[in-house]
């Protein structure tokens, strides 16, 4: 119940009411929450704002505007993202992350017609195309039989389908490598 305070809707009651100290407590709360979730340098500089909402506020004008070369950099590791020599669990939470930023940048229309239309369900199926697809470019060449037979899958399976199927091939390679040298 305290989003309330940086968005602005729980207002301060007059400053001579009983409820103008429990409010006071409650964002100072908040405030306390807010200075111990950003770096030391971005609190330094917001240490001294009178409300929650004075701070949201600060670092909403900082921080909330998609940043044109952050965008740009994003995109550019999304489009040269490559597994390398990470396991899959590390390379899937590595794009993952980029593809999170790179939605939070994004403005996506939302449908407003109260259900679920075409247009909607079009849109989140093409940027779960899109997705899958830049998880399979940037896999090993290991993984060609099983990046192969998702690709040939009709219809193509989720992201979480195919991670799952990933992990499970590399699991078999740990489990036919091991017992190689076991022998």
């Amino acid at each position: 119940n305290k989003l309330g305070f940086v968005l602005g809707t729980c207002t301060a009651p007059a400053a001579n009411t009983p409820m103008f100290a429990q409010w006071d407590r409650c964002d100072k709360m908040v405030i306390s929450w807010l200075l111990h979730n950003v770096e030391k340098t971005i609190s330094d500089s917001i240490l001294f704002s009178s409300s929650s909402r004075q701070i949201w506020t600060d670092l909403q004008q900082r921080f909330g505007q998609s940043d044109g070369t952050r965008f740009f950099q994003v995109k550019r590791e999304l489009y040269s993202i490559s597994q390398g020599n990470q396991d899959i669990a590390t390379y899937f939470t590595h794009i993952k992350k980029l593809w999170d930023e790179h939605n939070s940048m994004m403005t996506i229309p939302t449908c407003t017609c109260g259900i679920e239309c075409a247009c909607y369900k079009f849109v989140h199926k093409w940027i779960e195309k899109e997705q899958l697809i830049q998880l399979l470019v940037g896999l090993n060449d290991v993984y060609k039989t099983v990046r192969g037979n998702i690709l040939m899958s009709r219809p193509f399976p989720s992201v979480s389908e195919a991670y799952y199927m990933l992990l499970q091939e590399e699991h078999q390679r740990e489990m036919s490598s091991s017992s190689q040298f076991s022998h």
